[in-house]
This record gives structure tokens, sequence and C-alpha cells, in this order.
């Protein structure tokens, strides 16, 4: 049971420092051909995570904002910590 729990565990890191990247490169222009490639992958791999949070936010009370910040990767940061605390408490 230890280690399905710490390979979770692991995994779910893995996603929040994907998120973390993908943050981070969201700043950064896409001129170089390596970057695009790593942008692409890292939407790849968190958009399925990020996308429901969004249609979420949008039928909540935060819809008719004007919100221009996308506000869906700290959610998300805050569901991973806590799917981890709960998995830690096993």
């Amino acid at each position: 049971m230890e280690l399905l729990v710490k390979t979770v565990s692991w995994f779910l890191t893995a996603i929040e420092i994907a998120l973390f990247a993908r943050i981070l490169l969201s700043w950064i222009p896409s001129g170089s051909p390596m970057i695009i490639r790593v942008k692409g992958f890292l939407y790849e791999l968190t958009e399925p995570l990020l996308e429901p949070i969004r249609k979420l936010i949008e039928r909540s009370i935060f819809q008719g904002n004007g919100n221009i910040f996308d506000i869906s990767p700290l959610i998300a940061f805050i569901v991973i910590d806590a799917l981890k605390a709960i998995l830690w408490c096993w």
C-alpha cells in the first residue's frame, strides 16, 4: 500500500511541476522551435486537468466578471495538494 501511495504522490508532484513549467513558459515569447515544442507538450499534458476546472469557473459566480487571469492552475495546485494530503493520511 505504501508503494502505491508513493507512486501516486510522485505522479501528482510531476503534474504540479508540469503546471508550474507551463505557467512560467506562458510568459516567454514562442520564438524558438524548441520552446514551441515544450509549450505544446506541457499544454497537452496539463490541459485535460485545467479544462474541466475552467468550465466549473465559467458556471460559477465569477463567470461574468471579465476575469483577465486564468486561476485554473491555482485551483489545480490546491486540489492536487489536498489529494496528496489525503493520500498521506492513510
